[in-house]
């Protein structure tokens, strides 16, 4: 999957001339409300909203607003709710009739966004961005293996798959939910948390899972075929289309999931 989206945003960047213009979301998973934009700073950002319904941009990991130099300007604050967090830009029309701009500054880049309020067409969600540098480095760096060094194999399960231990490393973990979604191996190292797929298909969202069952998107990046989150919970809830899957840490909290790997409950061990 990310060979393949890698390619798409190459080939984007590549196709670019110096006639620049407004640039609309791609889709390149199964939900439509979910765009990327390949990044120029040439190019103005179309997003479509719908009144009451919140949108989300979220920018390269480090990235922010937070610094002396960085500046963030909206046409028609009145109009708008707006908020910023580390990467993440939410904001969602308050009022009829609420199309405006945003100018961006960050402490890398500048963004141009025109927001459109829209009855007829899908909104944006979330809108996230391929960077033409971060591309092209991903292309040329060797392949890494993220799997800790100090792991030890210490045996294998009937079914034939390996099982891993280390005590600097947290690997207690159940899932339960669509197979389709299930993940090789999960760990954390007590800061990020490494879920691992052992396919070619497109990745899953992945989001965590609050003590009220709603879900909070997760900063992440994805190295090889290893999505890292950039923080450690107790529940990740997995989602693609209609596909839906839950992965449970243990250790961090003693929820209901079955300890037995019976058919209780429906959770059965992540292999690893």
């Amino acid at each position: 999957m990310k060979k393949a989206l890698l390619a798409t945003a190459l080939a984007a960047i590549a196709a670019m001339t110096t006639a620049h213009a407004e640039q609309f979301g791609t889709v390149m998973g199964a939900d439509t409300r979910v765009q990327y934009f390949n990044y120029n700073e040439n190019d103005v950002y179309t997003i479509n909203t719908h009144i009451g319904k919140a949108s989300l941009i979220q920018l390269e990991n480090g990235e922010s607003v937070d610094d002396e130099v960085s500046a963030l300007g909206m046409g028609d604050a009145e109009s708008w709710s707006l908020a910023v967090k580390g990467n993440n830009i939410i904001f969602k029309p308050i009022k009829a009739q609420p199309d405006t701009n945003i100018v961006l500054v960050t402490n890398r880049r500048t963004y141009a966004f025109d927001l459109r309020n829209v009855e007829h067409a899908a909104p944006t969600y979330i809108a996230r961005f391929i960077y033409p540098e971060v591309a092209e480095e991903a292309t040329a760096k060797p392949a890494q293996n993220t799997m800790p060094a100090t792991l030890q194999q210490v045996g294998v399960t009937a079914e034939g798959q390996t099982v891993w231990i280390d005590a600097k490393y947290n690997m207690d973990y159940r899932y339960k939910g669509a197979k389709a979604l299930k993940p090789t191996n999960v760990w954390n190292d007590g800061r990020f948390t490494y879920m691992r797929f052992n396919h070619g298909g497109d990745l899953p969202a992945i989001y965590r899972v609050l003590p009220d069952n709603s879900e909070m998107i997760v900063n992440q990046h994805i190295e090889n075929d290893t999505v890292v989150l950039q923080e450690v919970s107790p529940v990740y809830r997995l989602r693609f289309g209609r596909q839906v899957g839950d992965v449970a840490n243990l250790t961090v909290q003693t929820p209901a999931f079955n300890e037995t790997n019976t058919s209780q409950h429906d959770f059965v061990r992540v292999d690893r």
